[in-house]
């Protein structure tokens, strides 16, 4: 047998070597994670709760078959409850098409809704309906998550759900207005995000302080109404150990009229607050980086619209981020409307941890306040720096109305009582309720659901890279593995087989000499 028919047959016999060995690993149904955060490894807690069953659960997955020709992500959501139902017998698995079964209407009653995606072909653009719902039965209660297309979040969606229904973890809140708003309608959003995350909400009054119970986290929006008499029952709620989250400012701002801003004369919050060693300043915070507008200017012939960059509205990204935060887990962007400045002072038995940041090229504004965004435009800020904008307190604190000490507890304090409300309508921030479920799940010592939270949630803007050096190396990278090593690879398997078929001639006529 000659050189070139034994190398035919190798290649040959390579091919269906491969073939069979990818058929064999395709009916394992199995993948290895390569992910960098192993989005597609279940969690240690995750497992340990699955372990703890100890009656069957039902999980559903209701799929249209033809959304997979429009979201392939889907089969990915199928392979991650194939690989979360594996780690326990009594959890099952069954994934139907509702269409193809008939069971729309039953989907309906359970409150599941399909869904319209825009569909186009050579000819027409049409509307298709289809579902991507899971279903979690437990004895007699049902959990349902309706709408998924991705693994990114799912592990905590489910994982979220289970606890509740096995163990009935269930989670509250406690929410203040302390302003001129209403939670019905500024607010309005608020409510409805936090019950999607399995929240209890409940809202209290300042008449009603007295009543709250330290073992359920306190949320306050807003301080212009509080008085001393309320604030003495939020600390003595503190001194109890309950957890809370302050979203209050120094200043308020017209946000449905002339958005003009005044400093808020009353300091009751702000001065319990300062005395725990997180200060509010009453300066603005103003960044260069922060959200383009769109405003609506008079001209001769009509309207016009105008982009501005707003330095009062600050869009925080990847530098923004504290890296000794576990909120940094569950943060998936925040935008902040008129903030103030915090500093810190650290005491002993207590520790305070700045969570948010401005850019470096960040400022202030002193009172008069000029927030017009047409004056506002092109003003250069001096004394660029970076501003902390929200931060956390764990560990004990001192009275300020009274002598006692608290036991350990948690404090989140954001200096921008806009964030939650409604004004995300003008920056299109779902986010920023989305970081408020992450406060709340470290106020309720959550910490390895909240680890989960956003896992397989991948950040892509161009503000991670946030220094010159990290630029330098991801460019050098990325060219490095998208250009330099697929051209060696290239070059080397030519030299190879180059050289190969030289030494492959070479023996074949040194045959035929002999």
């Amino acid at each position: 047998m000659n050189a070139k028919k034994l190398i035919q047959l190798a290649a040959a016999s390579a091919a269906i070597f491969t073939i069979l060995l990818l058929c064999f690993f395709n009916t394992l149904n199995g993948r290895i994670d390569f992910s960098k955060d192993k989005v597609f490894t279940l969690s240690p807690f995750s497992r340990q709760l699955l372990s703890d069953v100890s009656e069957k659960v039902q999980i559903t997955y209701y799929v249209s078959d033809k959304l997979s020709s429009f979201y392939p992500e889907t089969r990915d959501v199928k392979d991650f409850l194939i690989e979360y139902c594996s780690h326990n017998k009594l959890i099952s698995l069954d994934v139907q098409d509702p269409q193809k079964a008939g069971l729309e209407q039953q989907l309906l009653s359970l409150g599941v809704e399909a869904q319209q995606i825009q569909t186009a072909s050579a000819t027409e653009t049409s509307l298709t309906s289809v579902y991507s719902a899971i279903v979690m039965e437990y004895r007699n209660k049902t959990e349902i998550i309706p709408f998924v297309v991705s693994t990114a979040g799912l592990e905590f969606e489910l994982s979220s759900r289970l606890q509740f229904m096995t163990d009935n973890v269930s989670r509250e809140v406690q929410i203040l207005i302390g302003n001129d708003f209403t939670l019905q309608d500024d607010y309005g959003y608020l409510v409805p995000w936090l019950q999607s995350a399995g929240f209890v909400c409940t809202q209290v009054f300042p008449a009603e302080l007295n009543l709250l119970d330290p073992k359920v986290p306190l949320l306050v929006l807003g301080s212009k109404n509080l008085k001393a008499e309320n604030i003495f029952e939020i600390e003595n709620f503190i001194m109890q150990g309950g957890n809370a989250a302050f979203f209050a400012s120094r200043s308020n701002v017209n946000i449905y009229t002339d958005w003009v801003a005044e400093l808020d004369e009353n300091s009751a919050l702000t001065d319990l607050l300062d005395f725990w060693g997180i200060s509010i300043q009453k300066e603005l915070a103003v960044d260069i980086v922060n959200y383009r507008i769109e405003m609506q200017t008079g001209k001769q012939n009509g309207t016009a619209s105008e982009y501005i960059n707003y330095p009062f509205w600050i869009v925080t990204g990847n530098h923004s981020l504290c890296s000794n935060s576990i909120l940094n887990y569950g943060y998936s962007g925040l935008e902040t409307y008129w903030a103030n400045p915090i500093e810190l002072f650290e005491e002993e038995g207590r520790k305070l941890t700045p969570v948010l940041k401005t850019s470096i090229k960040a400022s202030t504004m002193k009172e008069p306040f000029d927030t017009d965004p047409f004056r506002n435009r092109t003003r250069v800020f001096d004394n660029t720096r970076q501003l902390n904008l929200a931060a956390t307190l764990e560990g004990k604190v001192h009275g300020y109305y009274t002598t006692a000490t608290s036991p350990d507890i948690r404090l989140f304090v954001l200096a921008d009582q806009y964030a939650p409300s409604r004004m995300i309508e003008y920056t299109n921030s779902p986010h920023n309720m989305d970081f408020v479920v992450s406060v709340l799940l470290w106020l309720s010592n959550e910490d390895e659901l909240l680890k989960i939270k956003n896992k397989g949630i991948r950040t892509t803007a161009l503000d991670s890279i946030v220094n010159l050096e990290s630029a330098s190396y991801a460019i050098s990278r990325a060219v490095w593995l998208c250009f330099v090593l697929p051209l060696v690879i290239v070059i080397l398997t030519g030299v190879c087989f180059a050289v190969f078929r030289k030494k492959s001639r070479a023996e074949i006529k040194k045959g035929t000499e002999k």
